[in-house]
């Protein structure tokens, strides 16, 4: 009988543990993000320990993603952590990096720019400055891979002082910045001196689409899909249909399959239940993007 116990006791926990984990592997897990721009504390390296320490398994950055002063040689650079992040509510900064050849946010899909970064009047939610160590041909970051960044809500795109960056000069930043466009003409990125490289190789001939080419980097599987449809002018930038009536809800980020807030792909801002709201009630607490009640 005792025999019998110990058995059936050591499958519960090894069941149990088994089931936790397939239950938890998928859940997000939200990080704070930081409000200093180009600035740090301490010591380049603690520096660079603080950024894996604070954004490690994250999958959603409650603030700005400020990935900068990865400039030190003396330091073998690992930037795996960035993997998991998926929505960033605030803006995102990679500057002075020059040690890096490639930076890799393969699940990126939303950036809000709830909070901007200013520079010369302009809103950015996206800024690229100043990757390359003393402007060395020959050192610095060459691609910035975003490949499943879908919109970028608030907030505009800059380049600058990045001499050896690649394709960013490929991708249509205004399908991104949905909303910020006027009739023929493109203001949602601003390309400053020395933005990108003009000397990069073409895009993978697989990255060409009606004779144009867009990508994020030299492989095949760093095309710049076109994932949206071309939606209504009254449509806030997404749809799940051409014409007005396939405008997706305003509380819809990324798509829908519907024209409420319960059929959006990704919410804009904040989720109750099963559907997208603009706000949490005062009766809930926030996790990631989820209203939770108290």
């Amino acid at each position: 009988m005792e025999l019998r116990f110990l058995v059936l006791l050591g499958c519960f926990v090894l069941c149990s543990s088994v089931d936790l984990q397939e239950t938890t592997k998928y859940e997000d897990k939200e990080c704070h993000g930081t409000s200093v721009g180009f600035g740090y504390s301490g010591t380049l390296r603690n520096h660079y320990e603080s950024l894996k320490n604070r954004y490690q398994g994250c999958t959603f950055i409650h603030g700005n993603l400020e990935i900068t002063n990865l400039d030190d040689p003396t330091i073998d650079y690992d930037l795996t952590f960035l993997s998991e992040i998926r929505y960033v509510s605030g803006y995102v900064l990679i500057g002075l990096v020059s040690e890096l050849d490639q930076i890799n946010f393969k699940s990126l899909e939303v950036i809000r720019g709830n909070r901007t970064y200013r520079v010369r009047g302009d809103e950015y939610s996206l800024i690229v400055a100043l990757t390359s160590r003393y402007n060395s041909p020959h050192l610095g970051l060459q691609e910035l891979h975003l490949p499943a960044l879908r919109e970028i809500v608030e907030g505009k795109v800059l380049f600058l002082q990045n001499p050896m960056l690649c394709y960013v000069n490929t991708i249509s930043w205004d399908k991104l910045t949905k909303g910020l466009n006027t009739v023929g003409f493109n203001n949602s990125v601003h390309y400053g001196a020395k933005a990108y490289s003009n000397n990069c190789p073409p895009c993978p001939v697989e990255c060409e689409f009606n004779g144009i080419s867009s990508c994020w980097g030299a492989s095949s599987s760093l095309c710049r899909l076109d994932y949206g449809l071309e939606c209504d002018d009254s449509c806030n930038g997404v749809c799940f249909m051409k014409g007005r009536e396939g405008c997706c809800h305003d509380f819809c980020s990324i798509g829908c399959t519907g024209p409420t807030q319960y059929d959006c792909q990704v919410c804009r801002d904040f989720k109750m239940g099963d559907q997208c709201v603009s706000h949490c009630p005062e009766s809930t607490y926030t996790v990631s993007q989820n209203c939770i009640d108290f």
